[in-house]
């Protein structure tokens, strides 16, 4: 690719990501883009080993690495600039507590690559998943996204059938595609598809 086409390209999705890198609103959530000022009250959160379970996400080494993550998503692209790189904190809108996080990743060609989500413990099972994910499934679709991917950990009933819920059906098993403390695990592939493709 040529420097003027990878400009192109670059542009073209830094826009996107801005347009993308909204805050949103649910019923009961502010669905508001990571920054690294959130990291102070978000902390003490990661250190619920529940959290997990199912999930390979990094326990934070320190709230200063922690912050520093989150910054670096405040500009949210991908090392090659080809994608939106996405993350959403949870808020409660009543109480102003820190529910959970929502990302995703974004191509130009309108397919979110890697929808997630993780909930923390305190708030399991209030049906925050589901309205955090359907608001930013919408926010995506609005913006042009016709086709969304979501892996889960093989055994994790509780987000396949959230993913069900959501309206994604399964697409094959992805065999070694992800790390759980330490052991290779298999992955089921979901996907979503708008009803205009």
């Amino acid at each position: 690719m040529s420097a003027a086409n990878t400009d192109h390209v670059l542009a073209a999705t830094e826009a996107l990501s801005q347009r993308l890198r909204q805050t949103l609103h649910s019923e009961r959530l502010l669905i508001a883009p990571v920054c690294g000022a959130f990291a102070e009250r978000s902390f003490a959160l990661y250190e619920d080993p529940s959290l997990y379970e199912w999930i390979s996400l990094n326990r934070p080494r320190s709230l200063e690495s922690l912050r520093a993550d989150w910054q670096r998503l405040e500009t949210p692209l991908s090392p090659d600039g080809k994608e939106a790189w996405l993350c959403w904190q949870l808020q409660c809108k009543a109480s102003g507590q820190v529910i959970g996080m929502v990302d995703a990743d974004v191509q130009m060609d309108g397919v979110a690559t890697n929808l997630g989500y993780y909930i923390f413990t305190p708030h399991w099972r209030k049906g925050y998943a589901f309205e955090a994910c359907s608001r930013v499934m919408e926010h995506l679709v609005d913006h042009g996204a016709h086709t969304v991917v979501a892996t889960v950990t093989v055994g994790n009933l509780a987000s396949k059938n959230l993913l069900l819920k959501l309206g994604f059906t399964y697409h094959q098993l992805l065999k070694d595609n992800d790390t759980l403390r330490g052991q290779s695990v298999d992955d089921w592939e979901f996907v979503f598809r708008h009803p205009s493709v």
